[in-house]
């Protein structure tokens, strides 16, 4: 039994070329999205996904010209810069990340820029599009493992189906932890985990992260709360 970490992607990228050693598991899934994105116009695209006139600019490129390059690389936003993902040495098997576009997206896989969110009406519901394919891997995979949820709640519903998930959260004791810090954690508890070999509850729980502890109180066999 293993602890297998969930993470979230983020919307903004590196400038890297390093190539990914895998391709993504549902490739085939990501490419009917993909050319029903690509054939979207500057317009479209600005209205589906609220968009600026800029945004919307950069986003048609990403479909018309791709930027490859590995996972764990490419993401450069809060969680990935606190969890220094390019230093971070971790196993395709060992951290997910779940995702609008690719599904299900593992640290080496080569993947390109792209911006699509679950929250967007694109194809149908694509929390209905991915999550069978998402829930007979992970049975297929990490039926014997426990799924440690550090996404953000709109990536959480995928992994509903399963029963052996542990969710952190991050809370503050005198005010409403800030959108920044609460990815920061997300992200520095990831890396925590894998380098310090994290796989049982009771090391879990013992974990002590930028003043974080766990806090029995507030947590639940499901939801582990950390305090500060």
């Amino acid at each position: 039994m293993s602890f297998i970490i969930f993470i979230s992607p983020s919307k903004t990228f590196a400038a890297t070329n390093i190539e990914g050693t895998s391709q993504p598991l549902f490739l085939e899934k990501t490419l009917k999205l993909h050319e029903k994105l690509q054939s979207l116009t500057q317009e479209d695209l600005a209205k589906l996904m609220s968009l600026s006139p800029k945004l919307a600019e950069i986003t048609h490129q990403y479909y018309q010209i791709p930027t490859m390059a590995r996972a764990i690389d490419l993401y450069s936003g809060v969680s990935y810069k606190a969890m220094d993902s390019q230093t971070f040495t971790v196993g395709n098997h060992k951290l997910y990340i779940l995702d609008a576009y690719y599904g299900l997206i593992r640290p080496h896989d080569y993947i390109r820029a792209y911006r699509l969110d679950f929250t967007m009406r694109f194809m149908g519901n694509l929390y209905d599009y991915w999550q069978r394919d998402i829930a007979k891997y992970l049975h297929k995979v990490h039926h014997n493992d426990i799924l440690v949820d550090l996404c953000s709640h709109e990536f959480s519903p995928l992994l509903a189906e399963q029963v052996n998930v542990i969710r952190i959260d991050f809370v503050l004791k005198d005010k409403k932890i800030s959108n920044v810090l609460l990815k920061q954690m997300r992200g520095k508890m990831a890396r925590y985990l894998v380098d310090h070999n994290i796989n049982d509850v009771f090391s879990l729980k013992s974990v002590a992260l930028e003043g974080f502890t766990y806090c029995l109180d507030q947590s639940n066999e499901k939801t582990f709360i950390f305090i500060r």
